[in-house]
């Protein structure tokens, strides 16, 4: 073992040691919290159309829309309303905006529950001096809160006691932590052995990409020109299609189905900040797993590294990717939402896509040659059916129950379109509130990467013979 490899070793242990220390000394378990998440139950009715928000968050005044919950009441389909929100147990600091639409609206009780304990807030709890600001005038017509507004941005800040309520309904979960940590901890470790026992395997590919780094660069260009070669149009193609792509789900959803605001933003944004990544995702996993089978001619050359082919396919979409992203850019700034300081962590969620689909065409890209089917699994399986499950026209946190929306954050790219999102629309930065959910989802990033390029070294040898 060379001294360069037993140093990166060691560094790599000394590096999964410290994780591990981290994950069982600091990590929030909030991840897996939201099974335990508290439920805010307002009732109230207006007398016109609109929009309830909730802001919560854990740090005081900064209320901001990646933590905001949003409900909209018609008094023609009910005149009382229930209105539901959920959040996680962390939050310490509410606030209540009752719409700028309506003139009159009473608000008849607030409640919030954990774990089947209830707390009913008083009336005069609500209407301390300070906690309503921005409204004509407040009523207490017995249990009820009656606001008359005319001006804009009304805001409540709820007293909510939720450190109470959850030392009643016993929020410490020492054992189902210690559990979960521990777990983690074993996957990790695992992975990180898995890692050390196939170094030269995994290493090699990342080694090859930096030396053929300039036949890379030829070849992506000349892919990404060639699929569109011989047509009128051109490379024009690769951006109409995703463009009419976005107009059918506008049209589908906005028009057809009447969808409103999704988040409290216009459902052209929604979409197409959720959808930009998702197409270069499934671009570059298409070509991906057909790139042994597309340039199965440089494949039978003995003199010619094919390590580097699948990459080669995922640095072409990249093109049409960065394009959209500009576009998308464009067309928030086109609806009053400027670029800012945050739009730089779309540098690391575009890495965190450009990982993921690497790890898993190299993974399909192997397989495809034995087992030609792969490519129409991919394309019907994950491509069609993935873009359904992952949340890019639809709000998860407000359609889901807390268990499923859980269980629908094991998909990776839901971390992803929530990433722009959070970049491009909520204005939140990746370690607000996302450190556990980060973990996992480069955990399993780098056991995809690994795994795909450890089958892809392993089935190399026989290309040749079967292509």
């Amino acid at each position: 073992m060379g001294s360069k490899k037993r140093i990166c070793i060691a560094l790599f242990i000394v590096f999964i040691l410290c994780l591990n220390v981290l994950i069982i000394m600091k990590v929030n378990t909030d991840f897996i919290g939201e099974l335990y998440n508290v439920k805010l139950h307002i009732v109230l009715s207006a007398d016109s159309e609109d929009e309830f928000q909730l802001f919560y968050t854990d740090t005081y005044g900064k209320f901001t829309p990646a933590d905001m919950k949003v409900v909209h009441y018609n008094p023609e389909d009910e005149v009382e309303k229930e209105l539901t929100f959920t959040f996680s147990p962390d939050k310490r600091y509410f606030r209540f905006d009752p719409g700028e639409k309506s003139h009159i609206v009473r608000i008849k009780s607030v409640s919030y529950t954990y774990r089947k304990n209830l707390f009913q807030m008083k009336p005069e709890d609500m209407t301390a001096p300070g906690r309503i600001v921005n409204v004509d005038s407040v009523d207490v017509d017995g249990d009820e809160v009656v606001l008359h507004i005319s001006s804009e941005d009304p805001q409540i800040l709820l007293p909510l006691d939720i450190k109470g309520l959850l030392e009643s309904g016993g929020y410490h979960r020492p054992v189902r932590d210690m559990i979960f940590i521990g777990i983690m901890c074993l996957i990790i470790d695992l992975i990180a052995v898995l890692f050390i026992v196939h170094f030269d395997g995994i290493t090699m590919i990342p080694v090859e990409i930096i030396r053929n780094r300039k036949l890379i660069s030829t070849l992506s260009r000349n892919d990404f020109k060639g699929k569109f070669a011989g047509s009128y149009l051109g490379i024009v193609w690769a951006f109409i299609q995703p463009v009419v792509t976005i107009l059918v789900y506008w049209f589908v959803f906005q028009i057809g189905f009447r969808s409103g605001n999704m988040s409290g933003y216009p459902f052209v944004l929604y979409l197409t900040v959720g959808i930009t990544t998702w197409f270069f995702f499934a671009d570059a996993l298409n070509g991906g797993t057909q790139s042994m089978t597309e340039y199965s001619y440089l494949v039978k050359k003995v003199v010619f590294n094919i390590d580097i082919l699948p990459f080669v396919k995922v640095v072409s979409a990249m093109f049409v990717h960065i394009f959209f992203i500009a576009f998308t850019i464009i067309l928030l700034a086109c609806y009053g939402h400027m670029p800012d300081i945050y739009d730089l962590q779309l540098i690391y969620y575009v890495f965190c896509t450009f990982i993921f689909v690497l790890g898993l065409a190299y993974f399909t890209s192997a397989i495809t040659v034995f087992f030609r089917d792969m490519a129409q699994i991919i394309n019907i399986v994950i491509l069609q059916v993935g873009v359904w499950i992952t949340p890019i026209m639809w709000d998860a946190e407000s359609t889901l129950s807390p268990k499923l929306n859980l269980l629908f954050k094991i998909n990776p790219m839901y971390y992803i379109v929530d990433g722009f999102r959070d970049a491009l629309l909520y204005k939140s930065w990746v370690w607000e509130g996302k450190g556990l959910w980060t973990l996992y989802f480069w955990t399993v990033t780098f056991l995809t990467f690994s795994v795909g390029v450890i089958v892809f070294r392993k089935l190399k040898i026989h290309f040749a013979d079967i292509l």
